[in-house]
């Protein structure tokens, strides 16, 4: 079940993703990023394998932290702790299970801080390719080239121009972190941590409803047996 989740979740996600960012895809940032680029007109490219794989790096640890973390942390927290009893003893426990459900909200919640940059990022490998970053320095041949013999070992590593890239896309991830991983936080309450519990709720209710159903019917049966 979670696995059929988790493709229908992840496939539509991305389907969803990439529309959005062939659509509203910032071409300004690229011609912005440079007086080389301004005025250039960016067509709408195909969206690089890269930033598929972000996606669904971003897609699986939302499903992780919504259906496997908070299982794992609870009964990580009740195996560290000085009670002996076996974890499957404690499922009937209140302690237990308020425990898990306050897991079943925080887990979900605390995702975005780590998925808001890998997010970021996917999108900006898109709006921003490499090669775009890479014209500013064009105009540089010490940047180009492979730097010289340094006196410091940070200078060496700062002259090479992958830097300058990486550099300019954690500048851009640093801006928006905030904006992204609230907007995040707020659109996950709802949907997985307060969708998680009910989830469990009315999953919970099934089966009851389904033991009691079979218990019933196994006692019709033995009663029409013994008469």
């Amino acid at each position: 079940m979670l696995i059929m989740t988790t493709l229908v979740n992840t496939t539509a996600t991305i389907f969803k993703d990439q529309y959005y960012t062939k659509t509203f895809g910032s071409r300004s940032s690229v011609s912005s990023s440079s007086s080389l680029l301004r005025g250039i007109p960016i067509p709408t490219r195909k969206v690089p394998l890269f930033t598929y794989s972000l996606w669904g790096l971003r897609d699986a640890i939302i499903i992780g932290s919504t259906f496997l973390l908070p299982d794992i942390v609870c009964d990580s927290l009740y195996s560290s702790s000085l009670n002996t009893r076996f974890i499957q003893d404690n499922e009937d426990d209140n302690t237990y299970i308020n425990t898990k459900k306050i897991l079943q909200v925080l887990c979900p919640m605390a995702c975005p801080l780590i998925i808001g940059p890998i997010h970021l990022l996917s999108l900006d490998y898109y709006n921003r390719p490499t090669t775009h970053l890479l014209l500013p320095l064009a105009s540089s041949s010490s940047m180009m080239n492979t730097p010289m013999a340094s006196t410091s070992i940070i200078s060496t590593i700062t002259n090479y121009p992958i830097f300058h890239v990486w550099k300019q896309r954690w500048d851009m991830i640093r801006e928006n972190y905030t904006s992204v991983v609230s907007a995040r936080i707020f659109r996950v309450t709802f949907g997985f941590a307060m969708g998680g519990l009910l989830n469990t709720y009315l999953r919970d209710q099934w089966r009851d409803r389904f033991i009691v159903l079979q218990d019933e019917k196994e006692v019709e049966e033995e009663s029409k047996i013994m008469n």
